[in-house]
C-alpha cells in the first residue's frame, strides 16, 4: 500500500502515524472490500447522496489505494482508478459518520462548497481485531490554503481575495441553527469556565511536566479569573454552526483558473454548535497576521468585530482555544516543545487581554 504524508510533516508526527499504522493495519483488499460494501447499498449501508459512477469488478481490483497519513482521528484512504476518477474512503474505530454527514449536508444546504458524502456504514465492519464505521466520499482535486501560502502559489492579493470569500462562507456556516429541521441547542455556553476548571484540574500535571512553575501557573490563573465574568456575559451572543477545526490545511483550493478559488471547507469531524469565535480564534492560531484582514472581516460583518463585547469574546476564546489544546496532549511526553509553545502563547495573550 502507498503512504502520502503532508509536506511539511516532521519525524515525530511520522513515528506517530507509524504506530497507528502498526495498531491498525490494513491490506489493498481490506479497502476494496470495504467499498465493494458500500456501493452495494444495502443495509445497514445509507446512501447520502446520488452515486452515478458505473463501476465493473475488474475496475475495482485494478485500483490503486493509497493511505493519506493526515488525520489521527480517522484512516483515510484514496481509491484511484486506472479510467481517472478518485474516492476518498475513511474509517473510524471510534464514532459513526452520520452526524458528521448530517452537518455537511446542512453546510451545502446554505451553499457552501463541502466534499459531497456519497455512502457510509451505520453499523461497522470487522477488518482484523478492529471493527470500523465507514464512509465513502468525493475526492476534492487541489491545493490546501496552508500549502498555496508556503510554497507562494498565492500572491497577497490572491490571499485577501481569499480570506474575503472565505468571510462570507463562515457567516453562512454560523447563520444554520437547524439539522433535518431540528432546532440545536449550545454545546458550550459555559465554554471559558469549562476551559479553566479543565486548567485546574490538570494544575499538579502542567507544573510536574516543568511547563511552568507553581508560582507561574498560579499568577496567570488569576488573570484568567478576572475573564471569567466577562464571558459569562457575552459568551453567549454568538451562537452557531462552528467549523471548530478551521485550518488552513483545511480550505481547498482550485489554482488552475485565472484566479484561485475555494473548491471545498473539508473535515467536518468536530464541527457543533457553540461560540462561533472558536473558529476565528483557531484560524488565528495557526495563522497568525493573517487572520483578521480587513477583507475577511468586512465579508463576514464588520458589526461583529467592532464593539469592545466583541474583541473582549475574540479573546477569552482564543484563551479557552488554547487552554483546550495545552490539556489535551499534556500527558504525551512527544509533544513537550509544543506544550512550551503554547504556554508562552497562552501568557502572551493573556497579558494583552483587555479585562
Amino acid at each position: 500500500m502507498d503512504f502520502e504524508y503532508d509536506e511539511d510533516i516532521d519525524q515525530r508526527a511520522i513515528d506517530q502515524y507509524s504506530k497507528i499504522v502498526k495498531d491498525h493495519p490494513f491490506e489493498d483488499e481490506d479497502i476494496r472490500n470495504v467499498f465493494r460494501v458500500l456501493i452495494a447499498g444495502e443495509e445497514p449501508v445509507v446512501l447520502h447522496d446520488m452515486f452515478n459512477y458505473d463501476l465493473r469488478e475488474s475496475d475495482v481490483r485494478d485500483t490503486r489505494i493509497t493511505r493519506l497519513c493526515k488525520s489521527f482521528d480517522n484512516h483515510i484512504f484514496k481509491i484511484q482508478f486506472l479510467n481517472g476518477l478518485v474516492f476518498i474512503l475513511r474509517l473510524n474505530s471510534k464514532r459513526s459518520y452520520l452526524s458528521e454527514i448530517e452537518l455537511i449536508n446542512a453546510v451545502a444546504g446554505v451553499g457552501v462548497e463541502v466534499s459531497r458524502s456519497y455512502f457510509s456504514h451505520s453499523a461497522g465492519l470487522e477488518i482484523g481485531n478492529n471493527t470500523y464505521y465507514a464512509m465513502l466520499e468525493e475526492y476534492i482535486a487541489g491545493k490546501d490554503f496552508h500549502y498555496a501560502q508556503k510554497y507562494g502559489l498565492i500572491t497577497s492579493s490572491d490571499k485577501e481575495m481569499i480570506l474575503e470569500e472565505m468571510g462570507k462562507r463562515l457567516r453562512l456556516i454560523h447563520s444554520i441553527t437547524q439539522i433535518d429541521g431540528r432546532e440545536q441547542d449550545d454545546l458550550h455556553a459555559d465554554f471559558y469556565s469549562d476551559a479553566l476548571e479543565l486548567f485546574d484540574h490538570e494544575r499538579d500535571s502542567i507544573v510536574k511536566s516543568g511547563i511552568a512553575t507553581v508560582e507561574d501557573f498560579e499568577d496567570l490563573y488569576l488573570k484568567l479569573d478576572t475573564l471569567r465574568d466577562a464571558a459569562q456575559i457575552f459568551g453567549g451572543q454568538a451562537i452557531g454552526l462552528t467549523h471548530n477545526d478551521f485550518h488552513p490545511k483545511h480550505v481547498i483550493l482550485s489554482l488552475d483558473a485565472g484566479r484561485p478559488v475555494i473548491k471545498a471547507i473539508t473535515h467536518w469531524g468536530h464541527a457543533e454548535f457553540t461560540n462561533i469565535f472558536f473558529d476565528f480564534a483557531l484560524w488565528d492560531y495557526w495563522c497568525g497576521e493573517d487572520f483578521l484582514v480587513d477583507s475577511l472581516m468586512e465579508s463576514y460583518g464588520m458589526e461583529v468585530f467592532s464593539s469592545a463585547e466583541s474583541k473582549i469574546l475574540v479573546e477569552i476564546t482564543t484563551i479557552a482555544s488554547l487552554i483546550n489544546i495545552l490539556c489535551k496532549d499534556l500527558h504525551n511526553s512527544d509533544m513537550k516543545a509544543n506544550q512550551l509553545g503554547i504556554w508562552q502563547r497562552l501568557r502572551h495573550e493573556v497579558s494583552q487581554a483587555t479585562y
